[in-house]
């Protein structure tokens, strides 16, 4: 059996949605990476999601309206069962207003990095 310091942090390379308007409708979003285990979690801002086990690259998060009602960046990571503890570095996801503006000032800083 492994220790939890034997096994690597979860990394979340890609979200399938990287932003939506403020006042959407309930989404499914997928979270790709590595190093997902069984029973990992998916968070936001912090706070478990309902989160589905797809395989140890694929996480499935289920975000209700009230995630994003505000606009402004939200965090996401990834943490795997308390048995390993580990949690992955954050990935930004941007909840913008209805406002094209808005749409620029949310998105811009994220294609920079």
């Amino acid at each position: 059996m492994l220790n939890a310091g034997e096994v690597p942090p979860p990394s979340v390379l890609n979200i399938s949605v990287l932003g939506i308007v403020a006042g959407s409708s309930p989404i499914a979003v997928s979270v790709m990476g590595m190093d997902f285990m069984n029973g990992a979690q998916v968070l936001w801002n912090g706070e478990d999601r309902p989160t589905q086990f797809v395989d140890a690259n694929t996480l499935t998060m289920t975000l209700s309206a009230a995630d994003f009602v505000v606009p402004g960046p939200a965090n996401v990571s990834v943490r795997n069962p308390e048995a390993f503890g580990r949690e992955s570095k954050v990935a930004s996801f941007g909840v913008v207003g209805a406002d094209l503006n808005q749409v620029f000032l949310t998105y811009l800083p994220l294609m920079r990095r």
